[in-house]
């Protein structure tokens, strides 16, 4: 969507096309967004270094490590998947 609104395509044409509102296709074009972005609650790389290390060489489970890091375990799934990639 970006690469047709940086090529000409109009606002009200992009809109229809995703179906989404001119609004939208104007927050997205120009980097704006109005979701809050979670910052203060993110975990640092050693945090995500020691989870990978804990995990595998403890019997700590997902659950716990979540728990501990007050994170979902959803979280601790991808931290986990993204390190055996």
């Amino acid at each position: 969507m970006i690469a047709a609104f940086n090529a000409g395509a109009s606002q009200q044409h992009l809109a229809t096309k995703y179906g989404i509102s001119i609004r939208s296709v104007k927050r997205l074009a120009h980097g704006n967004s109005n979701r809050p972005q979670a910052t203060a609650n993110r975990l640092t790389p050693d945090q995500r270094e020691t989870i990978v290390h804990t995990y595998a060489t403890t019997g700590t489970t997902q659950a716990e490590l979540a728990l501990s890091y007050n994170v979902d375990v959803s979280t601790i799934k991808r931290i986990l998947r993204e390190a055996r990639t």
